[in-house]
């Protein structure tokens, strides 16, 4: 019964992550990463398959390599992050939730760009090319 709930949960991570492609505000690779992380415990050839995938695997094979965000990644992410946090500041009312969001966007920033200045100064290992 375990296996089919992430199986499931794995499935509906995958379809959020595609929609997370084509829609603006909604991020693809979180929910692929998730998809990765229950696919993982519950079926090998649907992991092997998502991460060997050319377009859903790659930042999962990203993020498993510990290589740094593209530049221009990484600032559209930023971007994103900071214009759905202000508009949901705008739109909320409780004034609880009006500071906690830009609290959790603050340290998700400071999170991205810690790792992005850790992975940068880490030097490639043999045989893959430096980003």
């Amino acid at each position: 019964m375990i296996r089919i709930l992430y199986i499931f949960m794995g499935t509906v991570s995958v379809g959020l992550g595609i929609a997370g492609i084509l829609l603006p505000l909604l991020p693809a690779t979180p929910f692929m990463l998730l998809a990765a992380w229950c696919y993982t415990r519950s079926s090998p050839r649907l992991r092997r398959w998502l991460v060997n995938h050319p377009v859903l695997g790659a930042p999962i094979r990203d993020f498993r390599d510990n290589r740094p965000l593209p530049r221009g990644r990484l600032i559209s992410i930023l971007a994103i992050l900071w214009t759905s946090i202000g508009v949901s500041v705008l739109i909320v009312d409780p004034l609880l939730i009006k500071l906690l969001l830009p609290a959790i966007a603050a340290s998700v920033t400071a999170w991205l760009l810690v790792r992005q200045t850790r992975l940068a100064r880490t030097p490639s290992p043999p045989g893959r090319l430096a980003n």
